[in-house]
């Protein structure tokens, strides 16, 4: 605690541990009744590395390399670790059989505190109104795939993400996958011009109630896109109301990268 580490109950499963010369061996496990769904449990995988807790400073893991699970629902392990700038971690279960390895794990020492201000003071996201002009013609759209028209000189093609039905985790696969196809293809061709994907329900704005769990990881893959080729892609989230759809031809000259259409209103 006087590190600042702050475990809760579940968190403190070290019950023995020795040291012998840069090896330290130890005994964790979990409360009773704690455990199940897990191939292991990240609070007793934390626990194995308690036993590498240094005297005066607060670390907390940073890189990790070559980790294997050999097997689930382990709820107490006996834990082998190699010290040092770089630690390796072996673990196995009250039987001896292997339950997890890790070939390098880096840590980082952090400033005591630090680590609940950085609780206290997430980042959030907040939707603003932006002023917009008057409404300019809708680029062509196609039902499907990706239609293809312009914008003065210069390209834009927009794609609409299908909506998903059934299993979510299926739906979410075969969205994700086409999304990807198209911004991967339209990436690669320089000179495509503005790629423009639209989804529906897939962010919270504005009083919305919940969002389209199938649509929402959309936004999370299309972002990485965006940090890799900026000025390609814009993401743009629409109610679908006529007056939504008719701002949707003006987007790639807002300057956004983000866009929520609601009844006509543009939020970023």
């Amino acid at each position: 605690m006087e590190l600042g580490y702050g475990y809760g109950p579940v968190f403190r499963g070290l019950r023995a541990a020795w040291r012998r010369g840069d090896e330290v061996f130890a005994e964790v496990g979990l409360p009773e009744g704690v455990g199940e769904g897990f191939g292991l449990h990240p609070a007793l995988l934390d626990a194995a590395m308690h036993g590498d807790v240094a005297d005066d400073q607060t670390l907390v893991p940073f890189e990790w390399r070559g980790v294997s699970l050999y097997s689930a629902g382990a709820t107490d392990l006996r834990v082998r670790i190699r010290t040092g700038a770089v630690s390796a971690i072996e673990a196995v279960d009250g039987v001896g059989r292997p339950v997890v390895s890790v070939e390098s794990l880096v840590s980082r020492p952090v400033v005591g505190g630090v680590l609940r201000g950085s609780v206290d003071g997430l980042w959030r996201v907040e939707w603003g109104l932006l002023p917009v002009p008057v409404p300019v013609p809708v680029p062509t759209l196609v039902s499907g795939a990706v239609s293809g028209s312009g914008s003065g000189s210069v390209p834009v093609r927009v794609v609409r993400c299908s909506v998903g039905g059934g299993d979510v985790v299926g739906g979410v696969g075969v969205v994700c996958s086409e999304v990807l196809g198209v911004v991967q293809g339209h990436v690669a061709v320089e000179g495509s011009g503005w790629l423009v994907v639209v989804t529906g329900g897939a962010v919270c704005v504005a009083g919305d109630v919940g969002v389209d769990v199938v649509q929402a990881p959309v936004w999370g893959l299309v972002r990485a896109a965006q940090e890799e080729f900026p000025g390609r892609v814009v993401l743009v989230d629409s109610d679908g109301s006529v007056e939504s759809e008719s701002l949707l031809g003006g987007v790639v000259g807002w300057g956004e990268s983000e866009v929520a259409l609601r009844g006509g209103r543009v939020f970023v």
